[in-house]
């Protein structure tokens, strides 16, 4: 076989093969074998047929196209790894010559992880020692964890009398336009709670100092860029039934709450538990920031143009994973698009900047992995791999949802990504003359 590649724009390789009629040969006769069995001619068993009465029957460029299938496989395997060249995704194959007596002549064009040259990272990340910021947790910080806690326990009664700011007000109401019924805007026992601004501007003040069994009628304009583009830039008429008022109650934040929350005997032993919590939370902001800004700099000082491949599968991901998230609160995805009015192709155009980013990042990381000979041994590997696996009550419901091979190649990429953070936090910490 003969071979040649050629490098394209935008991290993509041409590879010509030339493949001589003699190494063809054996894909033919297999083929043959292949296709023979399959195919019924009076007076032979299936497969036992003459070579010739074979290819009457199926015709010569049959059996070369099915051998051609097979070649390209096998041919393209060792091209690639003659020109090591590390493929990404499908590739596409030109058929170029396909004949009797002849050489099997093809190119493939595929994507490959691109040529990284780094920049002489150990002296650029000195400089951004200074950069680390101090973890601090004030005491407003742990008041408000406290308060959220008292919030998830709260309890929700009845008001008697009118309604006031942070009140749950349930509602019926209905909305038209000129007259006109709203398609999809009548709501029953809807939900509002004072001070979260989560509906149309204006319609939660109109909510405080109503009283339960009062009936109200009101116009409100709608912005234009509302996310419900069936009411956007309309003014809307509400008719509004309020059919409840309930007010939170919350927890007194003493000893008896502490206790009730686990280990604690007293609000002292819950708020040092609660800043220690803070303080760990904080430091790992500050450490993913920190990483984040590594990376930046060094990619501001890197070449790497990521495979288009590689972009369009994360921008799959992340359109996938808001998608289930969006469906798995009831909402058509096709129902969400219309709603903040946009398209599928337009949040790709929208995100395609952070997946560019995300693939040179994880594309720098991996050829400083390589620089720096990073190795992840296999202990390493199952040792993640077991931690993942208890989180399962059985190993039998853990196979049924997990690949093995997905999850050992997954968390070695975890593992090596961790250790490359940390190589790289070193090098900028020894910017620090302190």
């Amino acid at each position: 076989m003969k071979s040649e590649i050629k490098k394209l724009p935008k991290s993509e390789v041409e590879l010509t093969c030339i493949v001589e009629p003699h190494e063809f040969a054996p894909f033919v006769e297999n083929a043959i074998k292949t296709i023979g069995e399959g195919v019924e001619i009076p007076g032979f068993r299936r497969g036992k047929a003459p070579k010739s009465m074979i290819l009457d029957r199926v015709g010569i460029m049959h059996i070369y196209e099915e051998a051609a299938r097979d070649a390209i496989s096998h041919f393209y395997a060792q091209c690639a790894n003659q020109h090591r060249v590390d493929p990404l995704g499908t590739p596409q194959v030109t058929l170029h010559k396909l004949a009797p007596d002849n050489p099997l002549e093809f190119t493939i064009r595929v994507a490959v992880l691109p040529e990284i040259e780094l920049p002489d990272y150990s002296e650029l990340l000195k400089p951004l020692a200074k950069e680390r910021r101090t973890v601090t947790v004030t005491e407003a910080m742990i008041e408000d964890s406290l308060v959220w806690l008292q919030k998830s326990r709260a309890t929700r009664v009845s008001r008697i009398g009118a309604s006031q700011q942070t009140d749950h007000v349930i509602v019926d109401f209905s909305m038209t336009h000129n007259g006109v019924a709203i398609e999809q805007g009548e709501q029953k026992d809807f939900m509002v709670r004072l001070g979260q601004h989560q509906a149309v501007s204006g319609f939660e003040e109109r909510l405080i100092g109503v009283s339960k069994g009062e009936n109200l009628e009101f116009d409100l304009p709608v912005t234009a860029d509302y996310w419900n583009k069936t009411i956007a830039g309309k003014t809307i008429h509400f008719s509004v039934t309020v059919k409840d008022i309930q007010q939170e109650v919350l927890p007194e934040a003493n000893d008896a709450f502490a206790e009730s929350l686990g280990n604690f005997k007293t609000t002292a032993d819950l708020r040092h538990s609660i800043k220690e919590g803070l303080e760990l939370e904080e430091r790992e902001k500050e450490r993913q920031r920190f990483r984040v800004r590594i990376l930046k700099e060094i990619d501001s000082h890197t070449i790497c143009e990521p495979p288009e491949v590689l972009v369009v599968s994360e921008l799959d991901t992340s359109i996938k994973n808001i998608k289930n998230s969006i469906e798995s609160t009831g909402i058509a995805w096709e129902e969400y698009l219309k709603q903040i009015g946009k398209t599928e192709d337009g949040l790709r155009q929208e995100f395609l900047p952070q997946a560019q980013e995300r693939i040179r990042f994880a594309l720098i990381i991996n050829a400083i992995a390589k620089k720096e000979k990073v190795e992840v041994s296999d202990e390493e590997v199952q040792a993640e791999v077991d931690k993942y696996l208890i989180k399962y009550r059985s190993l039998v419901q853990a196979g049924k949802d997990i690949d093995p091979k997905t999850l050992i190649a997954q968390t070695r990429d975890i593992l090596k990504n961790e250790k490359v953070s940390r190589h790289l936090e070193s090098l900028a910490d020894k910017g620090d003359i302190k």
